[in-house]
């Protein structure tokens, strides 16, 4: 079997228009990683793709951020970055239910997956803080808990036919 997955990625090269100043999105372009809408979550939710896939597009995303934060920081004088980087948090909303199921199949699957986005965020945080010397002091913070979302929901399929909401074509 084959399968292959072109994903919702972004490049954010030296055209992207969105880095101030605006020459430093030259700078971030890299041979590895790259950047998936949500870190692939949706596609995971929708089951477009397996928890594997979904651990491989996360590292991806981990390891284009933690070679754009370093080249950052290598490059240009600095005296206080931050760097945002969401993994956890997707994949613990994607998750989190199978990692409480009462099927040992499952639950270990789930559990193998957040250790392998967990080394991710290791390589992640591991990049930053070599390229932010031994001078830096590094601060990590978690933004919150989260909860098991379940399966993605389209409200349009239960709103349109009990007549409560009409899409309009554009």
């Amino acid at each position: 079997d084959f399968r292959l997955l072109v994903g919702q990625m972004t490049d954010y090269g030296p055209t992207g228009g969105w880095s101030s100043p605006a020459p430093v999105a030259g700078e971030l372009k890299t041979e590895k990683g790259c950047l998936h809408y949500e870190y692939g979550t949706p596609m995971y939710m929708q089951g477009m793709i397996d928890q594997d896939t979904l651990a491989e597009i996360m590292d991806n995303c981990n390891e284009w951020l933690g070679n754009a934060a370093a080249t950052l920081l290598k490059n240009h004088e600095w005296d206080f970055f931050i760097s945002h980087e969401h993994t956890q948090d997707f994949l613990w909303h994607a998750v989190m239910t199978d990692m409480d199921s009462t099927d040992g199949a499952t639950r270990t699957k789930a559990w193998d997956t957040v250790r392998k986005a967990l080394q991710s965020n290791d390589r992640y945080v591991a990049k930053i803080v070599e390229a932010a010397g031994p001078d830096a002091l590094v601060i990590l913070v978690s933004a919150h808990g989260a909860v098991p979302d379940g399966p993605m929901f389209d409200p349009y399929l239960a709103l349109e036919p009990a007549g409560l909401t009409v899409r309009k074509s554009s």
